[in-house]
């Protein structure tokens, strides 16, 4: 135990004035995660999320994190999933981390915080490299989880959880328990407890082999992205808001179907999509997703968006303008909550425009409404009608993902001008 703790503070004092965001469900894994971090004496807030899934045991986990936070005098945020189940349950575990992580980049936005640290540990990381293989994957899906990127840490990725479970005895830590976990519906429990135990029983040191092998892959991941993005930065051309490709350089090159995939992937094709590219035969015949089409002309492969230009619904927003005194800040991502006594009134809604800047909550400097937008994975056809609330040529907050810091609720404030998305 004592080395581990040594371990997290060394490698915590490599990052560069971070602001951490623990995320703790109240399973045992995240909160041994809090607890080494509190024991290493490393500064950070918790973020919970009730997906009001589970009825009281739900409302139960909530309570129980938020008891720890407070008894260790912990910054704690919550949100709940409310209306997220509403029209259908159908791809419960993928809208639930969509939900997350789109939970934690508010906040990220909204205080600050640099880093969100995840409980993934180095059973997960097979699980995950297992659910890429069954999906269909290419050499990137093999590579799992990273241990650190620019925002997140996930500093027990290399330990088992049997390791995990040991350090939780040592120290008589409480925690939670999922009954879901081992439910068989979910296609990653499958994977947990009927394929891992197989894998385990052909070779018990599967966690070990796995991690090798990761290594091992990054090493050849990286030879092989270095030569992809050299040939297509010297291919593909921009001509207006569109990507062109010469057909013919795809077609010579050893291997099409990975350079499309390159250039493609970050825009949500799939590979059975990519296939159907690779087939097109007639000019002006195109194969889309919801957001982007790839067209064939004479010569090229043009990739646009697929643009939208619904004018904005102004009745999806409810605004008021409350006291100050007495007033308690909702914690949900889809309310903004701004000082009205430095609004100049009437405020506009309109679409972001190329060039509008935000002074995003906690930053200094002035950040570009297009880089909020990237950061928070807007889609392109999205991006055109974005909303931003404006006073005064004053853009004082991208509706639904950011505020300005020079509008923020402080104690100068007497009224509260707050707006919800409906």
């Amino acid at each position: 135990m004592k080395k581990l703790l040594k371990d997290l503070k060394a490698e915590f004092q490599t990052f560069e004035e971070a602001q951490l965001l623990v995320a703790v469900s109240g399973g045992m894994d995240s909160m041994l995660m809090a607890e080494l971090l509190l024991r290493a004496k490393i500064p950070f807030a918790v973020a919970h999320v009730n997906y009001q899934l589970r009825g009281k045991d739900s409302e139960k986990d909530e309570q129980f994190v938020k008891a720890y936070c407070k008894k260790n005098k912990l910054t704690f945020h919550c949100a709940q999933a409310g209306d997220l189940w509403k029209e259908s349950k159908n791809n419960l575990q993928e809208r639930a981390r969509d939900f997350r992580y789109a939970y934690f980049q508010q906040l990220q936005d909204e205080f600050g915080y640099t880093t969100v640290v995840l409980a993934h540990h180095a059973n997960d990381q097979l699980e995950t490299v297992l659910q890429h293989l069954v999906r269909g994957s290419g050499l990137k899906g093999l590579l799992g989880m990273k241990r650190h990127t620019s925002t997140k840490w996930r500093p027990l990725l290399d330990l088992s959880k049997k390791e995990l479970e040991g350090f939780a005895k040592e120290i008589k830590l409480k925690w939670r328990e999922d009954a879901s976990n081992n439910s068989n519906v979910y296609g990653r429990n499958k994977i947990r407890n009927k394929v891992v135990p197989i894998l385990e029983e052909l070779n018990p040191n599967i966690l070990q082999t796995l991690s090798n092998s990761i290594e091992i892959w990054e090493e050849q991941h990286s030879i092989v992205q270095e030569s992809l993005q050299n040939w297509l930065e010297q291919n593909v051309v921009m001509k207006g808001e569109n990507e062109l490709l010469s057909i013919e350089a795809v077609e010579n090159h050893y291997a099409p179907r990975q350079i499309l995939w390159e250039w493609l992937n970050l825009f949500e094709f799939t590979t059975g999509e990519i296939d159907e590219i690779l087939k097109l035969q007639k000019t002006g015949a195109k194969v889309s997703n919801t957001t982007y089409g790839v067209a064939r002309d004479r010569d090229n492969y043009v990739l646009h968006a697929m643009q939208s230009d619904m004018p904005l619904d102004e009745s999806k927003y409810e605004v008021d303008i409350l006291p100050a005194k007495g007033y308690e800040i909702e914690k949900d991502p889809k309310v903004m909550q701004l000082n009205a006594d430095k609004l100049r009134f009437p405020l506009e809604i309109r679409s972001y425009e190329a060039g509008d800047k935000i002074r995003s909550l906690g930053m200094k400097g002035m950040k570009k409404v297009s880089d909020v937008l990237v950061q928070a994975k807007i889609p392109m056809n999205e991006k055109k009608n974005y909303p931003v609330l404006v006073s005064k040529d004053e853009i004082v907050a991208v509706i639904g993902l950011c505020i300005s810091e020079d509008y923020k609720l402080d104690d100068s404030a007497k009224k509260v001008f707050v707006m919800r998305l409906t």
